[in-house]
């Protein structure tokens, strides 16, 4: 049962690159916007479903906060090819957002050894 959650999490890290790959071939918006609604629906549906069959995994929890951000910053990097200049202009905010994200990832290595993992309980 494992395998169900486990496979929507893969498919959101397959997303990512799809994503970036649509924007640079200048694929019809709709695509790309498809790429974004199944990255959503499996990043909702892997959780629930993991809770709902008990196969929820610490293992499982980690690979899920890790795809999570994989899938996004590859999102972040098609909206940039997509929208340069919508993103030029919220090139402040932006970089507040991902040095807050690194300074995150960055803390916990130092202190936990390991990278966040916002699904997890205390451990």
């Amino acid at each position: 049962m494992i395998a169900i959650p486990l496979t929507l999490t893969l498919a959101r890290v397959a997303l990512g690159p799809l994503a970036l790959w649509a924007a640079h071939r200048g694929l019809p918006r709709e695509v790309f916007a498809g790429v974004l609604l199944g990255g959503l629906l499996t990043d909702y549906y892997d959780g629930v479903l993991a809770r709902r069959l008990g196969v929820a995994r610490l293992w499982l929890r980690r690979l899920d906060s890790a795809a999570d951000v994989a899938f996004y910053l590859f999102v972040l990097g098609a909206a940039a090819v997509l929208e340069r200049e919508t993103l030029r202009a919220a090139g402040p905010a932006l970089a507040v957002l991902l040095a807050s994200e690194a300074l995150c990832l960055g803390t916990s290595l130092r202190k936990f050894g390991r990278p966040p993992a916002t699904h997890c309980p205390r451990t």
